[in-house]
């Protein structure tokens, strides 16, 4: 009898530390990714594309990003989704 209560008293000590540390543990929420794409528009005899479309799709997550070069042909679509983009 006294082996079970010796038992009983190792578990009563570690089961506690053990639920502690466990709900403790930093909590993992979603990370949101973002960045940016950016380049410029030419032509084939390389001039600047003045307000040329731009449209970033990604066919994963069903999001889709506009943008406009300026009058040197520059851009820039800003929050990026992470996945297959065409």
């Amino acid at each position: 009898m006294n082996d079970a209560l010796d038992i009983f008293m190792k578990l009563a000590r570690i089961v506690p530390i053990v639920a502690f540390s466990l709900f403790s543990l930093p909590v993992a929420y979603p990370q949101q990714v973002t960045g940016s794409i950016s380049g410029s528009a030419r032509d084939s005899s390389g001039l600047a594309l003045d307000r040329a479309q731009l449209k970033l799709l990604s066919m994963a997550a069903g999001a889709e990003r506009v943008a406009q070069t300026n009058e040197s042909g520059d851009f820039v679509i800003t929050a990026s989704i992470r996945a297959n983009i065409s």
